[in-house]
């Protein structure tokens, strides 16, 4: 295997992570222009809503073009993006615009990268490779997060957006280190709905492990401004450091001894995590859930990811990745409505425990699904792959 060629897509990924963890400090943004719980969750929707949206468009430009025009147009637009929010002047209808426009450059970024590298992963070990190139993510929630929440309160949302955009530049020169070559696949006229009936599953997992990691990505910010925490960001370097551990450690668990056996713990943790966030008084507890909720995300990333590509017929393996992450989306963009109306009618520390029960649901799903289906290894090959 030639290491070399995948340092230029780590790099890359570490460069958007840095863009990317910083969401956690938009709903400052939202708070410095006026805006409640309920606008703070409908800003963050709206970045998902705009994968959603362009998601099919997505899906077969994967196919028909392959993965590096795709990668390119999504990082051009991570990049150009926050620039915008220094010229939106706090004005409503441009600032939830441009959060529809930075969605899709994620949403094309994020299907073309975890395509890119499946592609590149042996078939016996590709939900390792998909942790390994999502590694540059999570470290990036080391340093991304608690280096925004300093400029902000340091320099002010001028210098914060200059700076993500600065980034979204230099992953732009990276993408082009990147050697990828087009696929063509022949396009179906036709929708078959059949074919993706397999995928149902893996997306609703997609879907549920999305909106358990969004509560604190939306609402962490506004809970610490509430109980006067400084340094919140602490729990995205604690949640860093443990799913980097985790995925380390056990990148190979899930191909060697089955991913249901991988994800039912992994998302009872992730439960956990989320739970020890409503008695977040301290900073402490706030560093303990994010390396449970860490360490839960490390290994079930990867897993739930790898997922839809292996259980896709080949010709739709790039519409597949695309509509997995487009449940990321989904995901989220529920819980940016759901959890939103719940922080501004009830309270904010209650959009935790509804999370950390979406975390509980899927492990108990995952369960049902070994003993409706006990076989614990991962899904079978197709026989293009064999």
């Amino acid at each position: 295997m030639r290491y070399s060629r995948h340092v230029p897509p780590l790099i890359l990924h570490f460069l958007v992570g840095l863009s990317f963890t910083n969401n956690a400090i938009y709903p400052l943004y939202i708070q410095s222009a006026g805006g409640g719980p309920q606008v703070v969750g409908w800003f963050m929707a709206t970045y998902y809503l705009a994968a959603i949206l362009g998601r099919p468009f997505i899906g077969s430009s994967l196919n028909r073009w392959g993965v590096k025009p795709v990668l390119t147009a999504g990082i051009a637009l991570i990049a150009f993006t926050p620039l915008l929010y220094v010229f939106a002047n706090q004005h409503w209808l441009a600032m939830f615009s441009i959060r529809l426009v930075q969605g899709l450059g994620f949403g094309a970024y994020f299907s073309a990268f975890f395509t890119l590298a499946a592609e590149r992963a042996p078939d016996k070990r590709r939900t390792e490779m998909v942790g390994i190139y999502g590694l540059p993510g999570m470290a990036a929630n080391l340093v991304g997060p608690g280096i925004g929440e300093w400029i902000v309160r340091t320099y002010g949302m001028t210098t914060f957006f200059t700076t993500l955009s600065s980034l979204g530049l230099l992953a732009l020169l990276a993408v082009f280190r990147i050697a990828s070559h087009p696929h063509p696949i022949p396009q179906k006229r036709h929708f078959q709905l059949n074919r993706y009936r397999p995928l149902i599953f893996p997306f609703t997992l997609s879907l549920m492990l999305s909106f358990s990691w969004a509560a604190p990505m939306m609402f962490l910010a506004p809970l610490a401004g509430i109980r006067h925490l400084t340094g919140f960001g602490l729990y995205f370097t604690a949640f860093a450091l443990s799913g980097i551990v985790l995925r380390l450690v056990g990148r190979s668990w899930a191909d060697r001894f089955g991913w249901r056996r991988i994800l039912i713990p992994a998302f009872s943790v992730y439960g956990v995590g989320l739970t020890v966030l409503v008695f977040s008084h301290h900073l402490g507890f706030l560093i303990f859930a994010g390396a449970l909720v860490g360490a839960a995300h490390g290994l079930a990333f990867p897993a739930v990811t790898a997922l839809a590509y292996n259980f896709a017929p080949r010709e739709l393996r790039g519409a597949a990745m695309a509509l997995s992450t487009g449940m990321l989306d989904l995901g989220g963009f529920s819980a940016g409505l759901i959890l939103g109306w719940i922080a501004e009618n009830i309270r904010v520390a209650w959009v935790f425990p509804v999370a950390a029960s979406i975390a509980f649901t899927a492990a108990f799903l995952v369960t049902l699904h070994v003993g409706l289906s006990p076989q614990h290894r991962t899904p079978a090959l197709q026989p293009s792959e064999k």
